[in-house]
């Protein structure tokens, strides 16, 4: 009836389907979307930038001593862990995942310098880049962030299609009304005015409403892709 709404990480409606062996929701089937909210851009930091200054800098370290450098996240197919399987899928390099239970555990050993690396998503790493506690690599997306100017794409660097965004959409229960559905999608539009732009922007989050058509279909290419870089590093689905 339009009062009972979610909004969703997008592991929830794409990872989970190739992590878990049964899920008690459907992501295709049991949800209307509204809209997508926010993109939130993955970037690659580490503590050590004498050691990994750049990008190039630190796949050559990785692909010197394969399964060495290690990289923190927030859990088995959490977004971090989705960008390490990207990237080294993307450059045959191998990499030790360290899962923690949560993103504050995962970037605060990466700030202490446990793990080497971490893929975090832009809010998690924007305060301690800006601080200078974390130097940040490369973004993963097709353009520099407006927070980081310095800071060049995973292309840039040398990795060619390496983009990845932990974003977030606006859903209701599957069979709620079209009316409803675009009444709710108009208020999102309300919602976000420049005056909240800007505050997310600060951190390093993107708006990026759209129409239900787009969250469907950027739902199912994302359950594909996320499976294939499950598949391709061998995870058994729990």
């Amino acid at each position: 009836d339009g009062y009972t709404l979610t909004v969703s990480p997008a592991s929830f409606l794409t990872t989970n389907k190739s992590i878990f062996k049964t899920l008690p929701y459907d992501p295709e089937a049991d949800f209307q979307p509204i809209s997508r909210l926010v993109n939130q851009p993955m970037v690659l930091v580490v503590k050590d930038k004498q050691k990994y200054p750049t990008l190039a800098a630190l796949l050559a370290a990785a692909k010197a001593a394969p399964g060495k450098l290690t990289y923190a996240s927030s859990g088995d197919g959490s977004p971090q862990h989705l960008a390490g399987l990207m990237f080294e899928t993307r450059t045959q390099a191998r990499l030790l995942h360290v899962p923690y239970k949560g993103g504050a555990l995962a970037i605060n050993d990466t700030l202490a310098g446990t793990v080497d690396a971490m893929f975090a998503v832009m809010p998690e790493a924007v305060p301690h880049v800006q601080s200078g506690k974390l130097h940040a690599l490369g973004v993963m997306s097709p353009t520099r962030s407006p927070v980081f100017p310095q800071v060049p794409t995973m292309a840039e660097g040398g990795v060619a299609d390496l983009n990845l965004s932990a974003w977030m959409a606006l859903l209701a229960p599957a069979k709620t009304p079209r009316p409803i559905i675009d009444q709710l999608n108009r208020a999102v539009q309300v919602a976000f005015d420049p005056e909240m732009r800007a505050k997310l922007a600060e951190s390093g989050i993107e708006v990026a409403t759209s129409t239900p058509e787009e969250v469907k279909r950027l739902i199912t290419q994302d359950i594909k892709i996320h499976a294939d870089l499950v598949k391709a590093a061998g995870l058994v689905p729990q």
